[in-house]
């Protein structure tokens, strides 16, 4: 049996909407609303506010926030630290945040099992028209399998009897 290594998310940039919101864009391509706010409640501490940049491991940092030293007590004075760096990691970003759009992979799948019924087809039609397996189709139907393009105008073109045409705007 194959190992399946769990990929962990990084970021690839960071959008400040204003002070307390911060949209994050995924290397996935999936971009993510993180409130502040809300964050602080989860994680039971204060977020730093001000500059905020991805780090070189695809975290959030804030390469100015102040360091929180009041545990020091009396001895503040001697310390010459004003500043330090907080980050949060991406995965810990993730499951803070809430999705800005739909994933693209539910979309796409919704728009094949659309299009499908409205031609009468069933999964396993479509499955053999192709040469795979109907749970296959069923896994891009319900949005969870990547999908390569060669594979999408395969069911597209083939499997469907349609003719695929992509655009970026």
């Amino acid at each position: 049996m194959r190992k399946r290594f769990t990929q962990l998310p990084k970021l690839a940039s960071v959008e400040v909407r204003d002070e307390d919101n911060l949209i994050v864009t995924f290397q996935s391509a999936e971009r993510r609303l993180l409130e502040l706010g809300s964050a602080e409640q989860q994680l039971g501490e204060t977020l730093p506010r001000g500059p905020v940049r991805v780090n070189e491991w695809g975290a959030l940092e804030w390469p100015e926030a102040p360091l929180n030293l009041d545990v020091v007590g009396p001895l503040i004075e001697f310390i010459d630290v004003p500043l330090s760096r907080y980050s949060l990691g991406a995965d810990t970003v993730r499951q803070l945040s809430v999705p800005l759009e739909p994933d693209f992979r539910e979309v796409l799948g919704r728009r094949l099992r659309k299009l499908r019924k409205e031609l009468g087809l069933s999964q396993l039609d479509v499955a053999n028209r192709i040469g795979t397996q109907r749970t296959y189709i069923s896994h891009i139907e319900n949005g969870h399998s990547d999908l390569e393009i060669q594979s999408l105008k395969r069911i597209v073109e083939v499997g469907l009897g349609r003719e695929l045409d992509i655009s970026i705007r």
